[in-house]
């Protein structure tokens, strides 16, 4: 249950973190399953990357020295749990909403937590 918890904060903080960049930025952001460590890809048990999308095209931008992209690479998540969403992506836009649609991911285990986001950009963890 704690891992699950830790890793639900985790995904919490980024998704949280990627809306204020979008805000600070006044550019989009995008929370997205990790392929490697700087592609999207469509298994959220692999990870995720928070990373900047100027285009947007979803898909993470070109990093440089002074401004690495993407943002947060997160890794695979334990083997125990799985984490499925009903899309690859959310991308937060420069007024802080989410979009295209609102994002539901899911983690399951031994226990079961929701994270949902809207198209308002809210986001909110449930214990279904």
């Amino acid at each position: 249950d704690t891992q699950m918890v830790s890793t639900t904060s985790q995904l919490s903080g980024d998704l949280n973190r990627a809306r204020s960049e979008a805000i600070k930025r006044n550019s989009w952001v995008l929370v997205c399953a990790r392929s490697n460590d700087a592609t999207c890809g469509s298994d959220w048990n692999n990870g995720w990357l928070v990373c900047a999308d100027n285009e947007p095209n979803d898909a993470c931008d070109a990093g440089t020295t002074a401004n690495p992209n993407p943002i947060v690479v997160h890794q695979a998540i334990n083997a125990k749990f799985t984490l499925t969403g009903d899309a690859d992506f959310v991308r937060f836009n420069p007024n802080g909403t989410g979009g295209p649609d609102a994002l539901t991911l899911d983690f399951s285990g031994i226990k079961s937590r929701t994270a949902n986001i809207a198209v308002t950009g809210n986001i909110s963890i449930s214990n279904p």
